[in-house]
């Protein structure tokens, strides 16, 4: 009987900790809505920008606004990057393309994959409220639905072009 009072303190303890760092992190971090807004964005521009390692060059990622179709509450743009790193003889070639909104809100994605020899293609598609992906690798193909909330931002989290075209849409505040 004793052994389970002190389970049942610790499982409280944890739990009100738990909810402490929680009420903590609500109030000093309190989460906040971003405004999105486009700018007018420079058709067949290619960005340029250079990742380094240890002082040396070792690849760089390209970004060009392609394509913009549609009327101005309806507007689709096309993105396509390119990265290329060679580090230590091998090499990690990324080619993709993602459409997206007048508000920075994904239609699609695309990202083909090449590391050495071995090619994967990754392809997410945006609909009301879900998101779609579907990975082929070696000849092995699995799909994912996953649901997206209402006002929820997406971004490719790993290439510069995508931050700074949100970082150009909206005005940050602490």
């Amino acid at each position: 009987m004793l052994k389970r009072q002190w389970i049942l303190a610790g499982v409280a303890l944890i739990l009100g900790t738990s909810l402490l760092v929680e009420i903590y992190l609500d109030t000093r971090y309190p989460e906040t809505t971003i405004t999105v807004t486009l700018p007018e964005l420079q058709l067949d521009q290619e960005h340029v920008y250079s990742f380094q390692r240890e002082g040396q060059r070792v690849g760089t990622h390209s970004y060009t606004v392609t394509g913009r179709e549609g009327t101005v509450a309806s507007t689709r743009y096309t993105m396509v990057s390119t990265t290329d790193i060679t580090y230590k003889d091998e090499r990690l070639l990324l080619h993709a393309e993602y459409v997206f909104d007048h508000l920075y809100r994904p239609l699609s994605y695309e990202l083909n994959a090449t590391v050495e020899d071995k090619q994967t293609r990754i392809q997410a598609a945006f609909t009301q409220g879900d998101a779609v992906v579907t990975v082929v690798s070696d000849g092995d193909a699995a799909e994912h639905t996953e649901e997206v909330p209402e006002g929820a931002l997406l971004i490719e989290n790993q290439m510069p072009g995508y931050w700074e075209i949100l970082f150009q849409s909206t005005a940050l505040t602490p």
